[in-house]
């Protein structure tokens, strides 16, 4: 296959139903691993044909590579120290033990188990019916739904320990914390940038009319896609930016600490 990528610019292998486990640690003849982490040449289900192939299978050139080194190397560097974070979820603790909504817990605590545990039941029904979705975890969509559902247990967990370890409470809500301006940015970049941008170009672009269309729009509104592309956004304003524990101050003291790093 990968001899073949060098003079192809088609995919070759047919459409994938899923994403394969060999696609995920593809070895070449001589035994070494390549960085290319999908079936059919980079392009899954060949949506991506009309993309140039080296934008597909790469590689990465050296200078991106030292990019990414320095980038996340000063991040860690001139982080502010120290790095604080505010324990929102139990702030409240006293008055929201007064104030019960279900089971002794407030709205707010009720609203993180519910976002918890939905994103779990989405991830837990994509495997059954995706079969495979390794590469789910590994994907910058991924990783947003997978911060927008920690967040929401780590509240959670804050919350209900604030009773049993005071340490572990706060321990659990300072992560909570620390999460809720690249939770609310990652999921704001996955709802714009896909259903503004990349999901028109592959539809009228890369797709010709027809089959292929149809059946792109039906994995596009499929019961994942809907959840991790569109209800990701107000899964995240949720409790960050609305509700009883909405906290601005928290999310500037973040974008400031990370405009001074």
């Amino acid at each position: 296959m990968f001899d073949q990528a060098a003079n192809k610019s088609k995919s070759a292998a047919g459409s994938t139903p899923y994403h394969r486990q060999s696609s995920f640690i593809p070895i070449d003849k001589k035994g070494k691993f390549t960085w290319l982490i999908y079936d059919n040449q980079g392009s899954f289900n060949g949506w991506f044909d009309w993309l140039p192939l080296w934008m597909r299978t790469g590689p990465w050139s050296k200078l991106f590579i030292l990019s990414v080194i320095v980038f996340y190397t000063s991040l860690i560097w001139y982080r502010p120290k120290p790095l604080e974070f505010e324990p929102v979820a139990v702030a409240r603790y006293d008055a929201d033990i007064s104030e019960p909504y279900w089971m002794g817990m407030p709205k707010s605590t009720v609203a993180d188990l519910a976002i918890c545990v939905w994103g779990m039941i989405v991830v837990i029904q994509a495997k059954i019916s995706l079969k495979s979705i390794a590469a789910f975890f590994i994907s910058f969509t991924g990783w947003s739904w997978i911060l927008i559902t920690s967040r929401a247990g780590l509240d959670f967990g804050a919350w209900i320990m604030c009773k049993r370890s005071k340490y572990i409470s706060l321990k659990l809500a300072t992560l909570g914390s620390s999460l809720r301006l690249v939770a609310i940015t990652n999921a704001t970049v996955v709802c714009t940038v896909w259903n503004l941008i990349l999901l028109p170009i592959m539809y009228f672009v890369s797709l010709p009319p027809g089959q292929k269309r149809k059946k792109f729009l039906e994995f596009n509104f499929s019961f994942f896609m809907v959840n991790i592309h569109i209800l990701n956004l107000p899964l995240a304003y949720l409790n960050i930016l609305s509700g009883e524990r909405a906290h601005w101050a928290c999310i500037s003291i973040q974008s400031y600490a990370l405009a001074q790093s």
